[in-house]
């Protein structure tokens, strides 16, 4: 499926996380409501990663998907992120 913001909030749902905060601070909040420091703009989601790494996924030129009933991928040629909630049963 397409990424865009409804999908994405949807998808985000189903795992028990949620977006949070006006731009520039919006984030994706975990199922333990904490801070996942993915930054959703109003075109893109910035990705940091812990080691330096920065990623964007676009909206509208990615996909989103369950892999499982706990793990949401978003992705596209280039970009694979995964975000999970193991506490699903």
């Amino acid at each position: 499926m397409k990424l865009t913001k409804d999908n994405l909030k949807k998808y985000l749902a189903k795992i028990d996380y949620t977006i949070k905060g006006a731009t520039p601070n919006r984030f994706i909040i975990d199922n333990e409501n904490k801070n996942t420091g993915i930054r959703v703009w109003n075109e893109t989601i910035d990705f940091n990663m812990k080691n330096g790494i920065r990623a964007v996924a676009v909206f509208d030129k990615c996909t989103i998907k369950m892999l499982s009933k706990n793990t949401l991928m978003i992705g596209n040629g280039g970009l694979f992120i995964q975000l999970h909630n193991f506490k699903i049963k």
